[in-house]
């Protein structure tokens, strides 16, 4: 074994792996320099890129303040129309439940009337009946 390894570092071998090497070498450089030439391009795009998206949020930060502003403003607003739109389904809540008590209202009152109308005429009839009965007294 150590002398497979040996034989290795023999001068002819050693020859034969130097040249080998040296057709290598111009192939290795070159593709190292087209490598480092493909990451610099991609590496200009993506700063062109970021650059572009720097600029574009530049020209956001500036309308942010009023945006904010806005929006603080309008949560005032929405609280407010939150707050009306409880208001008037309590009120329609209310209007039903009046509406349903006018509605029993209405027919306890026919109920009264038609009650009363019953009442006055056993009433007149027994007021006919002790006249007639007084006239009859008195003849």
């Amino acid at each position: 074994m150590l002398k497979n390894q040996m034989s290795l570092l023999d001068k002819d071998n050693l020859d034969h792996i130097e040249s080998r090497m040296q057709t290598f070498l111009p192939k290795l450089n070159q593709a190292l320099e087209k490598k480092a030439h493909s990451t610099d391009s991609e590496l200009d795009k993506k700063v062109t890129e970021a650059y572009a998206l720097l600029k574009r949020w530049e020209e956001t930060m500036n309308t942010l303040p009023a945006v904010v502003d806005r929006l603080v403003a309008l949560r005032a607003v929405h609280a407010q129309a939150s707050r009306f739109v409880q208001l008037q389904e309590e009120v329609e809540a209310l209007q039903q439940q009046l509406l349903a008590k006018v509605s029993i209202m209405e027919g306890n009152i026919k109920l009264s009337e038609e009650s009363f109308a019953q009442n006055m005429t056993v009433i007149k009839k027994s007021m006919d009946h002790l006249e007639s009965k007084l006239k009859g007294a008195k003849q």
